[in-house]
């Protein structure tokens, strides 16, 4: 079974990803901006993954982004999209 990690990277390289609305809260709350989330979820070290996880398996990804302040991305892998 292929690694679902690859599924999500290729979902937000296609453009076929949703982020919640929790997530764009604490996003506009710690100023990250979508492009730097997106490049840790291209390019970041995966640091967990669950594929037990209910709804969907999600994996944490993290890359620093400025020197001395990594960013960590959750994602979760169900129906056709990243979330």
């Amino acid at each position: 079974m292929a690694d679902f990690t690859d599924n999500i990277r290729e979902a937000v390289a296609l453009n076929n990803y949703l982020i919640t609305t929790h997530a764009i809260s604490r996003m506009a709350s710690r100023h990250v901006l979508e492009e730097d989330l997106l490049r840790v979820i291209l390019e970041g070290e995966v640091i967990e993954i669950k594929p037990e996880a209910r709804p969907f398996p999600k994996c944490l990804f993290m890359m620093p982004i400025e020197p001395n302040e990594p960013l960590y991305a959750v994602c979760g892998y169900g129906q056709g999209r990243a979330s």
